[in-house]
C-alpha cells in the first residue's frame, strides 16, 4: 500500500512539472486576438461592406417584377353608330379589367452612377480591411506592452529580494557589531530605515504584478499567469531601421481611403443630374383589346425611354457641397494624421538609439558596481569603511542592475513602437534577440 502511494505522489509532481506553461510573447498575442470583442466586430463590418459591394453591383442587373391587376370601371364606355336597319353599339373597354404580366425593366446606360456606387463601396471595404489590421496592431502592442511591464516587474522583484537578502544580512551583522559596542543605535536604525523602503518598493512591485497579470488576462482569456514562466526575453541587439519608414502607416492609409471615397461621392453627386436610358419589356394577360375586350388575350410591349431630371429640390447641389465638405475636412485630416506619424516616428527612432546607447553604459555601470562591491568587502574586513559605506555600494549595484533592465524595457517596447508606426503586422520578434 505504501508502495502504491509513493507512486501515485511521484506520478503528480511529475504531471504537475510537465503541465507548467512556458509563455511565449506570441502566444498571450494570438490568444487575444482570437478572444477580443473589438476583432469580431471588424470582421462584421468587412462581412457587411462586401453585402455593399454586391448590392451596388446589382445595379448591373436588371429588375423582374409581376404585375397582377384588376380595374373596375365606371360608368360603362359605349359608342353607338347609327346604321340605316339596327343602330350598332360598341363597349370601348370592360367593365372589369384583367392584367397579368412579366415586367423586365433595365437601366441601360446611367452615366457612370452604378460604376461610382461600386467604387464608393470598393473603398469602403478597403478602409474596413485596414481599420482591421489596425485594430490588431492596437491589441498586439498592448499585450506586448503588458507583457514585458511584467517581465520586467517580475526582474525588479528579483533585484528587491537581492536587496532585502542583503539588508537582513546586514541587520544580523550590525547586531553583532553593536554588541560589541563597535556600532550606535543609530546605525541599526539606518538599516531598518533601508530595509523598510525596500519592502515598501516590494508592496508596491507585487501590486504592479497583480494589476497588469489581471488585465493580461482579460485580454487573452488565460487564468492563472505565472509570470515566472515568460520565456520571451527582452530584445538587446543592435536594430535596424526601414528605410520603407511609413510608407505603409496605417493610420496614413485609412486616412487616404476616406479622403478616395469623399472625391467618389463627388463624383457620384454630379451624376446625378445626367440622364438614364432604360428599357422595358412586358408580356402576359388581358382583356380589353378589340375584337373581343371581355377576352383574355397574350400581349406584350418592348421600348426604349429617356429620363431626364429637371428639379429634385435641390437635391444634387446640396449633396456636392457635403461631398467637397468632406474632401476637404480628409485634407486636413491627411496633414494631421502624417503630422503625428511623423512626430510619433521621429521620437521612436531616437528613443530606440538613446535607449540602446545607455544600455551599453549601463552594463559598463554595472561592472564597475561589481568591482566596487568587492573592493568594499575587502575594506569592510579590513575595517576601513563602515557597514554602512558598504551597504550603500552594495545598494548603488542593485539600483544599476534595475536601472539596465528599465533600459531594455524601454528598448524592446520602443522598437514594437516603430514597427507599428511603419505598419508592419505586430508579432514576437526574434531576429533581435
Amino acid at each position: 500500500m505504501k508502495k502504491f502511494l509513493c507512486i501515485v505522489v511521484l506520478l503528480l509532481t511529475y504531471s504537475g512539472v510537465f503541465s507548467q506553461e512556458e509563455y511565449e510573447l506570441q502566444i498571450f498575442i494570438d490568444n487575444a486576438l482570437e478572444t477580443h470583442p473589438s476583432i469580431e466586430k471588424a470582421k462584421n463590418i468587412l462581412a457587411l461592406n462586401e453585402n455593399k459591394i454586391d448590392l451596388a453591383k446589382s445595379q448591373y442587373l436588371p429588375n423582374i417584377q409581376t404585375n397582377l391587376g384588376y380595374r373596375l370601371i365606371e360608368p360603362r364606355s359605349e359608342i353607338t353608330i347609327p346604321l340605316p336597319t339596327v343602330p350598332l353599339s360598341a363597349e370601348l373597354y370592360p367593365l372589369n379589367n384583367f392584367d397579368f404580366n412579366l415586367e423586365v425593366n433595365y437601366d441601360l446606360y446611367n452615366f457612370g452612377r452604378t460604376k461610382a456606387d461600386v467604387a464608393i463601396a470598393n473603398l469602403e471595404q478597403a478602409f474596413a480591411s485596414n481599420n482591421e489590421s489596425l485594430i490588431k496592431q492596437q491589441i498586439s502592442l498592448e499585450i506586448v506592452n503588458l507583457y514585458y511591464n511584467l517581465y520586467f516587474v517580475q526582474e525588479a522583484r528579483k533585484v528587491n529580494q537581492e536587496q532585502q537578502e542583503l539588508l537582513h544580512k546586514t541587520k544580523k551583522i550590525n547586531a553583532l557589531f553593536y554588541e560589541q559596542g563597535e556600532i550606535t543605535n543609530l546605525d541599526l536604525l539606518n538599516t531598518d530605515a533601508q530595509l523598510s523602503q525596500v519592502m515598501i518598493q516590494a508592496e508596491t512591485l507585487e501590486n504592479s504584478l497583480q494589476v497588469l497579470k489581471k488585465q493580461l488576462e482579460l485580454f487573452t482569456q488565460k487564468e492563472n499567469i505565472n509570470v515566472s514562466f515568460f520565456k520571451t526575453p527582452f530584445l538587446s541587439k543592435p536594430f535596424i531601421f526601414n528605410d520603407s519608414e511609413i510608407a505603409n502607416n496605417l493610420e496614413a492609409k485609412l486616412s487616404t481611403i476616406n479622403s478616395d471615397i469623399s472625391k467618389q461621392q463627388l463624383d457620384k453627386a454630379k451624376r446625378q443630374a445626367y440622364p438614364t436610358i432604360l428599357a422595358q419589356a412586358k408580356g402576359g394577360y388581358k382583356n380589353g383589346l378589340l375584337p373581343d375586350n371581355k377576352e383574355l388575350r397574350l400581349n406584350y410591349t418592348v421600348g426604349v425611354g429617356v429620363q431626364i431630371p429637371i428639379f429634385l429640390g435641390n437635391r444634387i447641389e446640396i449633396n456636392k457641397k457635403i461631398a467637397q465638405n468632406n474632401i476637404d475636412a480628409s485634407f486636413s485630416n491627411q496633414a494631421e494624421v502624417d503630422l503625428q506619424v511623423q512626430t510619433a516616428l521621429f521620437k521612436t527612432k531616437e528613443n530606440i538609439t538613446q535607449f540602446f546607447k545607455k544600455m551599453e553604459l549601463s552594463e559598463i555601470k554595472i561592472l564597475q558596481s561589481e568591482k566596487a562591491v568587492e573592493q568594499a568587502f575587502l575594506q569592510y574586513e579590513n575595517g576601513e569603511i563602515t557597514n554602512l559605506d558598504l551597504l550603500r555600494i552594495e545598494v548603488q549595484l542593485a539600483n544599476a542592475k534595475l536601472q539596465k533592465i528599465q533600459f531594455l524595457l524601454h528598448y524592446t517596447l520602443n522598437i514594437y513602437a516603430y514597427k507599428k508606426i511603419i505598419g508592419e503586422q505586430i508579432q514576437q520578434l526574434v531576429d533581435y534577440e
